[in-house]
């Protein structure tokens, strides 16, 4: 029988969570999504637990995830657990509890994901840093080949009808495309080729496009 773990205060396991911090590994988005409309690349919740419990072997620390439900939501915590039993809750992101069970796992996967990227300070990455330094260099609309055929679309729209583009390309992405990290720009690419105007719906929505024009 394994001798058990000396316990260890509170205090001392924050210790050893700033050290597990310190450990983590980078993490790459190497999966990708399809929405139909346009897709994304994705660190999944296999690679975020990899590095997370990689890094708290070394403190001898555990962690667990368990949901607890409160009012129609769903919560994901987080357990930070030392070998002695000594434990800190941290609690996570919680959504509205799902009554189709695939649309529910993939609210926890994302609830899980995210809660540990959080916790741990995880640093996840798109690019190499052959590709990070050729963007930086780059100038707007020459660091590939997908943005240049997105600023050609663009071209192709005038006044209300660009305006509407471009407010609707930061509404989707979070920002312009001289912003958009390279990773991205095929995904912007296919979202530009299937973007269809929609009329504003009231002048203040017309007058609301002007002043938006900065892709």
């Amino acid at each position: 029988m394994k001798d058990e773990a000396t316990p260890i205060t509170e205090a001392d396991l924050y210790a050893c969570l700033g050290q597990a911090i310190k450990n983590c590994a980078r993490i790459r988005k190497d999966h990708v999504a399809d929405t139909g409309k346009y897709t994304y690349s994705y660190a999944s919740l296999t690679d975020v637990l990899a590095v997370v419990k990689a890094a708290l072997r070394e403190e001898e620390l555990m962690i667990s995830q368990p949901l607890r439900t409160e009012d129609g939501i769903t919560y994901v915590d987080t357990l930070l657990i030392h070998e002695s039993g000594t434990y800190i809750a941290f609690p996570g992101l919680g959504g509205p509890t799902k009554a189709d069970p695939q649309a529910a796992g993939s609210a926890i996967t994302y609830a899980r994901r995210y809660n540990l990227t959080a916790l741990f300070a995880l640093e996840v990455e798109d690019d190499d840093g052959q590709t990070a330094a050729r963007e930086a260099n780059a100038a707007p609309g020459e660091r590939t080949e997908a943005e240049k055929k997105v600023r050609s679309i663009i071209g192709r729209f005038q006044g209300d009808e660009r305006s509407q583009f471009i407010a609707d390309f930061k509404t989707e992405f979070g920002m312009g495309l001289t912003d958009l990290p390279m990773s991205h720009h095929g995904n912007a690419l296919t979202w530009a080729k299937e973007w269809q105007p929609a009329p504003p719906s009231s002048e203040s929505d017309q007058v609301a496009h002007h002043g938006q024009d900065d892709a």
